[in-house]
């Protein structure tokens, strides 16, 4: 019996495929055709009805982990995508950010530009209004 599970390396599913193995044989050993079965004379070389029970349990437990795993990585090849389209949405949300606050910052700096520009003054008209600043001394 060691050998039917010693693949299974998760304590659980040791534990899970012991009492299924039980409740299994519980089952056909409360059908009273299955008794029937094993009360008939075997021919030799033929396994009998537990070898049978066995392996029929066996096979029935490894396609149920089976299934299960391959459900898990599915769920888990779900989020993976999920988390990746969202890290996406995030890096354009971020870009989408900058490109706003690079115009904001654009604009302020034009302002401060255009403020700090003398306004209406032109070489000709310091020199104009110099001297006659001087002469209203």
């Amino acid at each position: 019996m060691r050998l039917k599970f010693g693949g299974l390396d998760q304590q659980g599913l040791k534990l899970a495929y012991v009492k299924g193995m039980a409740e299994s044989f519980e089952r056909v050993l409360k059908d009273p055709v299955a008794l029937i079965e094993f009360k008939k004379p075997r021919v030799e070389g033929e396994p009998d009805e537990f070898s049978r029970l066995f392996s029929a349990y066996d096979t029935n437990f490894a396609e149920q982990v089976n299934k299960t795993e391959a459900e898990n990585m599915r769920k888990h090849r779900e989020a993976e995508e999920r988390k990746a389209t969202g890290m996406q949405h995030l890096y354009i949300a971020g870009g989408a950010f900058l490109i706003f606050l690079s115009i904001v910052f654009l604009s302020i700096i034009i302002r401060i530009e255009r403020n700090l520009r003398p306004q209406g003054i032109t070489p000709n008209s310091a020199q104009a209004k110099v001297p006659s600043m001087a002469a209203a001394n």
